[in-house]
């Protein structure tokens, strides 16, 4: 073989090697392959360019998981789960599993607080009990901002509505964010208890005064007061809902919701005997809770 002739192949193969760092500076994965690239020369690229295209195709095919990149405590069990619809640029599992675990977690969570910190929260709170320091470091600074963020909304939409109740736009702005704060669940308990209370106010108002009570006012009130186990006050509020919405089944559901929750026998054989003789169409939805919840009560009679 010439000298010319090696020395084409080097100039050549080095120009691969180059575009190849070019292309894939930013994916950890194809880095950690380079030295494949770099000590086999032209079969290397070729086995990388066979993996590269089974990865994207697999990727497009089906939905994947990316399940086992963080570790929960004792258990070292983290689930992420990635969909492909947020079209967010994450490895696939089956490449993950070559790379270390420690940098594999660290850049899922650079990349999720970069993306969509606010969809993907949970998986960055159990980030924060990452063994690897630099990853909890990475998740409690997304969390943080997250919750900057969060307050900074909440100020300026609770200074918004204080100016102008009667606008039913700020007062809409005011309840969803307060909403998304309690649902993201980043305060003590003693803030968090201020703001539910803020927001039950607020629902109540804006039942009170709109022309025509939203659905969604009624449900938010009513789950809420559920959840802090105001149930009387939630009975209340749903027979008013039950009245004001009579052609509705959503208010019934709310109305089995609560026989459940506070085990009540009679409220639950009323909401059933009010979904049978229903002069309106009755949801899927509702016939679903139904037979689940009349499944619950047979198997607690049964296991008597």
């Amino acid at each position: 073989m010439s000298v010319g002739l090696i020395i084409g192949l080097a100039t050549v193969h080095a120009i691969i090697c180059i575009v190849y760092l070019f292309l894939f500076s930013k994916s950890k994965f194809y880095l950690a392959l380079f030295p494949i690239i770099l000590f086999i020369p032209y079969l290397g690229i070729l086995l990388l360019l066979l993996i590269y295209l089974i990865t994207r195709f697999m990727g497009k095919a089906k939905k994947y998981e990316t399940e086992g990149l963080f570790k929960e405590t004792e258990k070292m069990e983290y689930i992420s789960e990635f969909d492909e619809q947020k079209e967010m640029d994450i490895i696939p599992v089956e490449e993950a599993l070559i790379v270390n675990e420690k940098n594999i977690q660290r850049s899922l969570v650079m990349e999720v607080a970069k993306r969509d910190p606010e969809g993907y929260l949970e998986n960055l709170k159990r980030a924060l009990l990452s063994e690897d320091t630099e990853t909890a470091h990475y998740a409690a600074s997304s969390i943080t901002e997250l919750k900057r963020g969060y307050d900074k909304q909440l100020a300026d939409t609770e200074r918004a509505y204080k100016r102008n109740p009667a606008s039913g736009y700020t007062r809409r702005e005011y309840i969803d964010t307060l909403d998304d704060v309690l649902k993201a669940d980043l305060t003590i308990n003693k803030i968090r208890q201020k703001y539910i209370d803020a927001l039950v106010e607020t629902l109540i108002f804006d039942i009170e005064v709109s022309e025509k009570s939203p659905h969604s006012s009624f449900d938010m009130l009513i789950e809420y007061l559920i959840k802090t186990e105001k149930y009387e006050e939630a009975k209340e509020w749903q027979k008013k809902y039950q009245q004001y919405y009579s052609a509705s089944d959503r208010p019934l559901r709310l109305k089995l919701i609560l026989a459940f929750e506070t085990k009540d026998d009679e409220l639950f054989e009323e909401a059933i005997r009010e979904v049978e003789n229903a002069k309106f169409p009755i949801t899927q939805k509702t016939l679903r809770m139904l037979e689940f919840w009349r499944g619950e009560k047979r198997d607690e009679k049964q296991s008597v």
